[in-house]
């Protein structure tokens, strides 16, 4: 047994297990119950001591080695490229959601290779591959929602067909977000009930959530949802 997966072991929790479970129905391995700053103390650890290329070659038995593998990508320090063909490779092996965004989230080279990482992101967001298509509309929406990048988001998302939840509330979530930053824009896209009802009633329940939207535009949305 590899040491990171050892650590991993240790440190599981029954409770948060039972917990995790509920929380992520569609994980297709095994959850230890291992708590994510555990893992991202682990994933530190790994590039620092250099096993983290030995970890990420092997098959993953359990829920944490996969969100291990995510976050290892995230942690490490090879130039963009190298990065890139590392979290491209792991994209196939991500079988939930929690996987798919924390993995996303940990990726900060994107923000700093914009015009690469955006293109790629839209390549992704069209695969038939649920996970994939989600982890090109979460890199999108962490890290490029910008009123430049606007008009072609939304064309984009015109064209994702797929009617995986996880995919379609990826969707959601985006143009929440797009209401928050792009309110101008994104409300026509209401008006006009560019989308199914499903994605237009739950972006609008998102982004009325937020405290960055007035009191007057959550109202105005409120009347936009489809009944």
């Amino acid at each position: 047994m590899n040491i990171l997966t050892k650590k991993l072991l240790e440190n599981a929790e029954t409770a948060y297990r039972d917990f995790s479970k509920k929380l992520i129905p569609d994980a297709g391995h095994e959850i230890l119950g291992v708590r994510m700053p555990v893992i991202k103390n682990l994933a530190k650890f790994a590039v620092s001591e250099n096993v983290c290329y030995s970890f990420l070659d092997l098959p993953h038995t359990f829920h944490e080695e996969l969100m291990l593998h995510g976050l290892i990508i995230g942690s490490l320090k090879d130039d963009y490229e190298s990065v890139l063909r590392s979290f491209e490779a792991f994209l196939p092996l991500i079988d939930n959601w929690a996987v798919c965004d924390s993995t996303v989230a940990a990726m900060k080279i994107f923000a700093k290779n914009p015009r690469s990482a955006f293109r790629e992101a839209k390549t992704w967001a069209l695969s038939e591959k649920p996970y994939i298509a989600r982890a090109g509309l979460v890199t999108i929406l962490d890290y490029f929602i910008t009123p430049e990048n606007a008009e072609e988001i939304y064309s984009l998302l015109d064209c994702v067909h797929s009617e995986n939840y996880y995919v379609k509330m990826a969707v959601s979530w985006l143009l929440s977000v797009l209401l928050v930053k792009c309110y101008d824009s994104a409300v026509s896209v209401f008006e006009n009930r560019r989308y199914d009802k499903f994605i237009h009633n739950k972006a609008i329940v998102k982004a009325t959530e937020s405290l960055r939207i007035s009191d007057y535009r959550k109202n105005y949305l409120k009347s936009l949802k489809i009944n």
